[in-house]
């Protein structure tokens, strides 16, 4: 893949990782503690999974495309 493809896909990373942090503080101000809990430890891991394979999928399909 070119180097643009690699750059976006880094960003994509930080973009999710940042995400994932936001996601995690706000659920942790929930006043149910095991609501923030199930957050960290499942949705937020499963949400950027899903957002990470379809960027990959889609910087793919683009490089193969171009």
């Amino acid at each position: 893949m070119s180097n643009e493809i690699w750059t976006a896909f880094i960003y994509g990373i930080f973009a999710l990782a940042a995400i994932g942090w936001l996601a995690g503080a706000f659920l942790a101000r929930s006043p149910k503690a095991g609501f923030a809990l199930l957050g960290y430890t499942l949705v937020v891991p499963t949400v950027g999974a899903m957002l990470m394979g379809a960027f990959w999928l889609l910087t793919v399909l683009w490089a193969e495309a171009g």
